[in-house]
């Protein structure tokens, strides 16, 4: 079911969670929203505890039916035990690699974790992303898996055509959470950042790995979101929320604009202007832009989930009229599995390759 104007509103009013607007809220669900395109589309872009927050936090939960209500909090009650357990993980991790003398700093979403309690609850993460000295990612791997903190997590690396592709050192924790291990930060320029990134760290409050300054994680998320992940409009919402825990928690929006992007129109101006079109979509010249792609955004979101859903079926089918396309599937799901074009010079040595990685996984259990 695709979503209409009235459940993209709600959507992006639930993305300020410190600053909820509860009376426009109130008034999209009784204007009657559908949910199964709401909790649908706010699944597929990470913010299902968000709306779940929301609805509560405005005291919307009579307008919402039962099957609904159940799942926005179940989500949140999952997400919030999956964020204690990457955050335990964390904190086992830092431990040992300050043992080892390699001062990590907690990147992207497990720096939220470690700054913002009445954020980690609601922030859907997939996993942890740390960055290491130069030089130091193979030592800190080697480290967490001789501690038993971690395995070995095979990756199967695809050339990316954008030129900026940076390999971390990927391990998955006994609770099954994947570390990333960096030395750099994507991009031309990625190991002076990551320097710049280093030097700038601080303590978290309540102690912990370190992690960016608010204006570097600003920088951080912006460019993450809208360079290296340009692709993938699925990220925006989550990112809107990013955007508003930092600048509610006190980051310099300036400074982050003038470090990040050298005093032009770069991807920090640009995630204030998406913050800005969240809280108000009004078109004028000024956000006109902004509110634009985020409607692409969810557009392309929703429309995908339906296509999801076609593809699934097209799958089952032909394992039903062709059972060698379990070991050999089509292009499509190839394609779509390793996130490649089906047109990809890659795609034939996916093909090759699959048979014995499903071995590895099924001999070591990974």
């Amino acid at each position: 079911e695709m979503l209409r104007r009235l459940e993209r509103a709600f959507l992006l009013g639930s993305l300020s969670f410190r600053a909820l607007p509860a009376e426009a809220l109130g008034r999209a669900a009784r204007a009657g929203l559908s949910w199964r395109a709401l909790l649908g589309t706010a699944h597929r872009t990470a913010v299902l505890p968000l709306l779940a927050n929301a609805v509560m936090g405005a005291r919307l939960e009579s307008l919402v039916p039962a099957g609904a209500s159940r799942r926005l909090r179940d989500g949140l009650e999952r997400n919030a035990s999956a964020n204690g357990l990457m955050l335990a993980d964390l904190a086992q991790i830092d431990r040992a690699l300050r043992g080892e003398g390699i001062d990590a700093v907690a990147l992207k979403g497990a720096a939220f974790l470690e700054t913002m309690p009445d954020y980690a609850p609601l922030r859907c993460l997939s996993d942890l992303d740390v960055l290491v000295p130069e030089g130091a990612a193979r030592a800190a791997a080697e480290r967490l898996v001789l501690l038993g903190l971690g395995r070995p997590e095979l990756r199967l690396e695809v050339p990316e055509e954008r030129g900026d592709s940076y390999h971390p050192e990927l391990l998955r924790t006994g609770a099954g959470v994947v570390v990333e291990l960096h030395e750099r930060l994507p991009g031309e320029d990625g190991a002076r950042r990551a320097q710049v990134v280093r030097i700038r760290a601080v303590a978290p409050p309540r102690g912990g790995m370190p992690v960016p300054s608010p204006e570097d994680l600003l920088g951080l998320a912006a460019h993450h979101v809208l360079v290296h992940h340009a692709r993938e409009s699925r990220f925006l919402p989550r990112h809107v929320a990013d955007v508003h825990a930092l600048l509610s928690a006190g980051a310099d929006a300036a400074r982050a604009v003038a470090d990040w992007d050298g005093g032009r129109d770069g991807p920090v101006a640009r995630s204030l202007a998406l913050l800005g079109a969240a809280v108000d979509p009004r078109r004028d010249a000024s956000r006109r832009a902004a509110v634009e792609a985020l409607d692409r955004a969810l557009s392309r979101v929703s429309q995908s989930r339906e296509d999801a859903h076609r593809a699934r079926a097209r799958v089952a089918r032909a394992l039903r009229t062709r059972p060698l396309s379990l070991p050999f599937p089509p292009r499509a799901f190839m394609a779509a599995r390793y996130g490649v074009p089906e047109s990809s010079r890659w795609l034939p040595l996916l093909y090759v390759v699959r048979p014995f990685r499903g071995l590895f996984r099924a001999l070591t259990g990974m």
